[in-house]
């Protein structure tokens, strides 16, 4: 009986390891996701303003730094269009009615 009941532990113990490297591994894929998210969209909004104004190089065309949400003169151009028109995203191609003020 006795030998029973250490068995049974061991096979809980096993069971309970292996469950959190299972977790462990699992909240690692979703924090190394949580992180590359942003930086495949931008690199996919960098590659969509590029086929609408070549002179975009990143997001500093917009935003007043790489990791800013803050607007420069372009970004607040598209905002506003948005705005303007009450749609729910800006679209890409407004970049060609922008004028560059000098």
């Amino acid at each position: 009986m006795i030998g029973d009941a250490a068995g049974l532990l061991h096979r809980r113990r096993a069971e309970v390891e292996r469950m959190t490297r299972i977790g462990c591994i699992a909240a690692f894929v979703v924090a190394l996701g949580g992180w590359t998210s942003p930086v495949l969209a931008r690199a996919t909004w960098i590659k969509k303003a590029q086929a609408e104004d070549p002179s975009v190089k990143s997001c500093v065309d917009c935003h007043t730094s790489m990791k800013s949400k803050d607007l420069n003169a372009k970004g607040q151009f598209l905002l506003d269009k948005k705005k303007e028109l009450k749609v729910d995203e800006v679209d890409l191609k407004w970049l060609k009615d922008y004028k560059e003020k000098k």
